[in-house]
């Protein structure tokens, strides 16, 4: 990749430039070495993105900068400008190629990125080589040390190691100093914390008496309270009838409110009224007679009426209870059945047996007919054929044992070739044991014993299966039994929505009492309505009699029936203003009998609410005597545990403020913190050092020395390498570490541009600078160089020498 051309526009400490690059190395004259620097850090930081960088903060809104790269694939134009974004200017980037195609970078790449195909610290490292401004070989010498031991000209590992040593020391020297600050900060944490500790306990101590108190204050109330009911009590207990008369008064009350309506009514009726008060006086006993009856009419017709109510309100919750579909002794019959069920319940947890029995029966069976199936063979075995077994052995045993049968047996195999009569007879045995799989006679008893065990055995547990099976049977008719019982027992239940069968009874219970109770209160009406049909003759026949003496009267006989419906209202009223006088003479004469000399006021203010006064009387007054004698004592104690609390608090000692000692101890700890930071930091800055730098020597300077010598060699002919005074070898030596850097930082990527800058030449060096130029224009074939210099003379003859010459004006 070559850098084509670069052109930048309205820059504040540059003139507008528009340098265009040909093939081969490129020389720039600048009038100062600033102006170099300027350049290339513009240059580097817009293709790097470094917009932190000085050089791009210190841009115009109207700068724009632009470079032509000449790449494989074709000519490049990046674009640097100043954009308006969200009210603000934004540095935008712009890349395309001369076919009008757009180049999108990647988020996080940047030009330099792309184009250098290299990461931007790798390109930094060789991007530019700075000649160092001349003050003799000693400060060479410093350089290429430098250079040797960290690959920077300008760091000195020494001068960083002795700095950090001498950083170090300083610390050291200021160990006591900060050990009495430590020792400082303890004491004040420790002030701080018996401090704290003293407040927290004050705290502490204040709640506790604020507890203390409030436990206090709420014995005292009680003790107020228990005194106040006790004398209450005391008052309720000397006025036993206090009860009584405020029952009468309450009567009295209410009669003198009736007598007012009735008053009030009296007046209404006789000031609107066409009777003559002379025919009420004339016919008072007959009125009187009418109204009384009325009154029993009345009273009559309202005990029907509520009798009749109640009778339909007690058929509606029969209605409503579910009890109206049973029978009558349906109670008898669900406590028999409930008996069932309990008697079956108990048969069955007597049973106690359960399937898994059976079913491990019926496998141990399985198990038992398994291991029987090889001694089947002796079923076929019956009692005649053990005796006549039983007879041959006996016969063979009795023929082996006799003198005869040993002397014919030996008389037949000797002479005769044939088979004894001992071996005959137990070859016959041995055929029939071997059709029962034995051999002699004692493994087929055995085996017929063993046979006959194991059918015991079987026979046994099917004996038991069946029991089982039995016991199975039966608890199963009981659960079918109890199963039944108990959905009966729960229809019932369900239909009443009780919750279990005492429920029911009780609801049974009620239900027939109500039924009764109906039967009664139907008696009672049909009682009542004969007393109403003769109560209502006899008003009738006093209405009638009333109806005939009013004719005596001069009144006309339209308007009779109105002044007789007049008469009887009058009537009604004044015999009800009668009866409410009378009441009310009887019950205040008893009241002021009862009460004599004492207020009912003030007895009513004390012993008023009754109701609560009354649940006092369930408690006895050595009960609550003990109460408030136990409370006194508790109040005592609680006062004199207060009392020494508040002198506790009042002979606690005047504490220093909290926060001003936090904030000697924040300060104090922040000088100790740091303190020790900055050791720790100085030690792990000494120990990565040591540890860079000796990476370094392991890994880098040997690749360094290697590359050194070769440029020296390729740069320097071996005659000048040997010649030349210390100045010159410095230069040389200087020359070939700089570029040994910034090849092996470069390496095999031939994209990457070096720039090399310098100031004015020394007099006497131009035969170094000649080598050095010759260098770097063979390096040129492979990569592009530009050269900055400030020397005319250098540039003339760099431009004799084939470099293209450029010249910047700024």
């Amino acid at each position: 990749m070559i850098i084509d051309r670069i052109r930048i526009l309205n820059h504040e400490k540059m003139a507008d430039l528009d340098l265009r690059f040909s093939q081969g190395p490129v020389v720039i004259k600048f009038a100062e070495i600033s102006q170099q620097k300027l350049f290339y850090e513009l240059l580097f930081s817009l293709l790097f993105n470094r917009k932190d960088s000085l050089v791009l903060q210190g841009l115009k809104q109207n700068t724009s900068v632009e470079i032509w790269v000449l790449e494989e694939f074709g000519r490049f134009h990046i674009r640097f400008e100043y954009q308006p974004k969200k009210g603000d200017w934004e540095l935008d980037i712009s890349i395309g190629k001369e076919d009008y195609q757009f180049v999108c970078l990647l988020e996080g790449m940047s030009p330099g990125n792309y184009f250098f195909k290299c990461k931007e610290q790798t390109f930094f490292q060789g991007r530019a080589i700075q000649w160092p401004e001349y003050s003799g070989p000693g400060h060479l010498l410093q350089r290429i040390r430098n250079l040797r031991q960290g690959g920077d000209d300008e760091l000195s590992v020494s001068k960083v190691r002795a700095s950090i040593a001498g950083a170090l020391k300083r610390l050291k020297d200021q160990q006591e100093g900060m050990e009495q600050v430590k020792a400082e900060c303890e004491v004040l944490r420790s002030e701080w914390e018996s401090i704290h500790r003293q407040q927290e306990e004050e705290r502490l101590m204040q709640i506790e008496i604020k507890n203390l108190q409030e436990k206090a204050d709420i014995l005292a109330d009680r003790i107020a309270v228990t005194k106040k009911i006790q004398d209450r009590i005391n008052c309720l207990l000397e006025n036993p009838d206090y009860r009584e008369l405020r029952h009468l008064q309450e009567e009295i009350n209410g009669l003198e409110e009736r007598r007012q309506y009735l008053n009030t009514a009296l007046g209404a009726n006789s000031d609107g009224s066409c009777v003559d008060w002379g025919i009420i006086e004339s016919y008072r006993e007959e009125c009187a007679e009418w109204a009384g009856h009325q009154k029993n009419v009345d009273y009559l017709e309202l005990g029907i009426k509520n009798r009749q109510e109640k009778v339909l309100e007690i058929e509606q919750d029969l209605q409503l209870s579910g009890y109206q579909g049973f029978q009558e002794d349906e109670d008898e019959q669900l406590r028999k059945v409930v008996q069932e069920r309990e008697i079956a319940q108990e048969k069955c947890r007597k049973l106690g047996v359960s399937k898994r029995v059976l079913h491990r029966l019926e496998n141990l069976l399985a198990r038992e007919k398994s291991q029987a199936e090889d001694l089947e063979i002796m079923a076929a075995v019956t009692t005649s054929d053990i005796e006549w077994i039983l007879h041959k052995e006996k016969q063979l045993a009795k023929w082996r044992n006799s003198k005869l049968g040993g002397f014919l047996d030996g008389t037949l195999k000797k002479r005769m070739g044939v088979k004894s009569i001992a071996e005959t007879l137990s070859s016959h045995l041995l055929h029939y044991y071997k059709s029962y799989q034995t051999s002699n006679y004692e493994e087929f008893t055995n085996k017929l014993e063993k046979y006959r065990t194991q059918q015991q055995r079987i026979q046994k547990i099917k004996g038991q299966i069946l029991q089982v099976q039995a016991k199975i049977n039966q608890e199963q008719h009981l659960r079918r039994m109890e199963t039944y019982y108990s959905q009966r027992i729960e229809g019932a239940l369900k239909a009443v929505h009780a919750a279990d069968f005492a429920e029911w009874l009780r609801g049974w219970k009620n239900f027939k009492q109500k039924k009764e109770q109906i039967s009664l209160d139907r008696a009672e009406i049909t009682t009542l309505r004969e007393k109403l049909s003769l109560e209502e003759k006899n008003l009738a026949a006093c209405t009638e009699g009333l109806r005939e003496k009013l004719k005596n009267w001069d009144i006309p006989t339209s308007n009779r029936e109105e002044v007789l419906a007049a008469v009887l209202n009058l009537s009604a009223l004044l015999h009800e203003k009668r009866e409410a006088d009378r009441e009310i003479s009887a019950y205040s004469e008893k009241y002021q009998r009862l009460l004599g000399e004492r207020n009912m006021e003030q007895l009513s203010e004390k012993l008023e609410p009754l109701a609560e006064l009354e649940r006092e009387l369930c408690f006895s007054p050595e009960e609550r005597l003990a109460d408030i004698t136990t409370w006194t004592q508790e109040h005592a104690q609680l006062q004199t545990r207060i009392n020494a609390l508040k002198q506790r608090l009042q002979r606690s000692p005047v504490t220093s403020n909290l926060t001003l000692l936090e904030k000697k101890i924040t300060k104090l700890k922040g000088q100790w913190t740091a303190y020790e930071d900055l050791g720790h930091a100085l030690e792990e800055a000494q120990a990565l050092l040591e540890l860079s730098w000796q990476e370094w020597q392991t890994n880098h300077e040997p690749s360094l020395n290697r590359e050194k010598q070769w440029i020296s060699e390729h740069t320097f002919s071996l005659t000048a390498l040997r010649s030349g005074n210390e100045e010159i070898q410095a230069l040389r030596n200087y020359f070939a570490y700089r570029m040994a850097v910034a090849q092996l930082a470069l390496g095999v990527n031939t994209d990457i541009p070096l720039f090399f800058s310098v100031g004015n030449i020394k007099s006497g060096l131009q035969s170094f600078w000649e080598d050095a130029t010759n260098y770097l224009q063979t390096l040129a074939l492979s990569r592009q160089i530009f050269f900055f210099t400030t020397d005319p003379e250098l540039e003339e003859n760099l431009a004799g020498k084939g470099w293209a010459a450029l010249q910047v004006e700024i």
